[in-house]
């Protein structure tokens, strides 16, 4: 799901079905919100310890709010224009 704001958009759940890993789709919805941004900052947000998930938005620019990631729980990562 996708949230519009004026400045900001933001990524509010992206779900794979564990079967579908590793196929490409991940990279593909998060390609399809990017294209959406029309040069907004966009947000995401998942579990600090979630290392698949962090590669995927780290591979696309994206980098934690604050610069680091916190030693567990939530994080949330930008990507600016």
């Amino acid at each position: 799901g996708l949230e519009h704001g004026a400045e900001e958009m933001v990524i509010a759940r992206l779900f794979v079905a564990p079967p579908w890993f590793r196929r490409g789709i991940g990279s593909a919805l998060v390609e399809y919100a990017l294209a959406r941004a029309d040069g907004r900052r966009v947000r995401v947000g998942t579990g600090a310890k979630n290392a698949p998930a962090l590669a995927l938005y780290r591979r696309f620019g994206f980098a934690p709010e604050g610069g680091s990631l916190a030693a567990g729980g939530y994080v949330e990562l930008v990507r600016d224009p």
